[in-house]
């Protein structure tokens, strides 16, 4: 939404915005936006579109007092009309990885493109704007947001299930990727695993299949270091911050930018000096003998690659984990359990429940029972998380994860200890 407000205003439009956390609207706040927390019935009257995310229920006062309303999906829609070419990156996972990677590139290049992220660059902003040749844009499926965009290019990174408050199951979000591939012009670039549930037969539209029309041949245990098979020619790369395990997601930039003209070599050269984006393995400083990261990791085979990494680095792992909505937590109940035993020391926080009421059958209580794990800690509020973390053994790691509200304390801990 952030995102969406800063293009607005670019594209012309007069804007103004809401958020019931003010921490959300800040920087904002200090741009000059016409930004404020609460509700503003009057504004929302006088607005020609009220853009509301899926976060918001069309019961919300603002929106029912709206003349014309849209969901953020349909008006990125939108906004994409702007442009001559727009590139969606679609899947279960990856999505800000490969859309921040070929930023960097097309940015060192001084390619004229407008890029909207679904998170925010190590700049701190979550879009770029330098044209209208291009716009290059993350795709979430959920709600079936992504099928409001006609992509010259598409990219899905995989296919797995995940938003079990819309999606009844893994075949219901299967067919929304294969109405997102059917809308696709020219490129359709999918992974090795999305390659098995979606297919198409538009024969204008080229397909460029992981392990058939390129491969990642080696990823080095510690470092994002690999060989991309491409073309019939072995390239190269080294992209710092970036777990090992998204090497995948380097080569789907990768062959993107190839479809747009771009050298894989020049690739390459290019992100050798990527720096990264916030809650993505964020490195947020020292705290006793531990480093400490943040990620927005809300899925189990998310948390999953990261603990096995922060495995192979450190001696002793603590994760914090706030688990995203009930729904999602109860779903997943098991594979979230398994996932985060493999960390040595386990605080879990109670669900950031967003647009859903409370649920026992998927709240933290219940996961803390499936997790088996030596020292695990079911904690009410982020002040308690001090007592369990005040001494940490050398070469220790503290890995905050969740897509609520657990970064903005991750980031307060790592100041206050600076």
């Amino acid at each position: 939404m952030k995102g969406l407000i800063l293009l607005t205003k670019y594209l012309g439009a007069k804007v103004s915005g809401s958020d019931r956390n003010e921490s959300n609207i800040k920087d904002l706040l200090e741009k000059g936006f016409d930004v404020y927390t609460g509700s503003d019935i009057e504004k929302a009257k006088a607005a020609d579109l009220v853009v509301y995310s899926g976060a918001v229920p069309k019961s919300d006062i603002e929106v029912k007092n709206a003349v014309r309303s849209m969901e953020r999906g349909a008006f990125l829609g939108l906004v994409a009309d702007n442009f001559d070419k727009t590139i969606a990156v679609a899947g279960a996972h990856g999505k800000t990885t490969v859309t921040a990677l070929m930023t960097h590139v097309l940015k060192k290049i001084r390619y004229p493109f407008t890029a909207h992220l679904g998170g925010d660059f190590a700049d701190g902003t979550g879009i770029y704007v330098s044209g209208k040749k291009l716009f290059l844009t993350e795709a979430c499926e959920y709600r079936d947001s992504f099928l409001s965009l006609k992509p010259y290019l598409s990219i899905i990174t995989n296919v797995e299930y995940d938003h079990p408050d819309y999606f009844s199951s893994f075949e219901r979000i299967a067919e929304s990727y294969q109405k997102f591939a059917d809308n696709t012009q020219r490129y359709l670039i999918l992974g090795d695993n999305s390659s098995k549930y979606v297919k198409c037969t538009d024969a204008h539209v080229r397909i460029l299949s992981e392990g058939k029309d390129f491969l990642v041949k080696y990823s080095n245990k510690n470092k994002c270091a690999f060989v991309l098979s491409f073309k019939g020619t072995d390239h190269s790369f080294y992209v710092p911050r970036l777990l090992p395990s998204l090497s995948r997601d380097v080569a789907f930039a990768v062959v993107a930018l190839y479809c747009l003209g771009v050298d894989p070599e020049t690739s390459s050269e290019a992100l050798m000096d990527y720096k990264g984006v916030k809650r993505r393995l964020e490195y947020l400083g020292k705290h006793d003998n531990a480093d400490v990261f943040s990620d927005y990791a809300h899925h189990p085979t998310q948390i999953k690659e990261i603990l096995e990494f922060c495995k192979q680095k450190y001696d002793y792992v603590i994760a914090v984990f706030q688990p995203h909505t009930y729904s999602r937590t109860k779903t997943f109940m098991n594979d979230f359990a398994s996932s985060l035993a493999l960390a040595d020391k386990i605080l879990l926080l109670p669900v950031f429940g967003a647009r859903e009421k409370y649920e026992e059958a998927g709240s933290s209580s219940e996961l803390i029972k499936r997790i088996h794990a030596k020292e695990k800690h079911l904690l009410n509020r982020f002040d308690e998380i001090n007592a369990y973390i005040n001494e940490t053994p050398k070469n220790s790691v503290i890995i905050f994860l969740g897509a609520g509200d657990i970064d903005e304390y991750a980031r307060t801990m790592a100041l206050n200890d600076q």
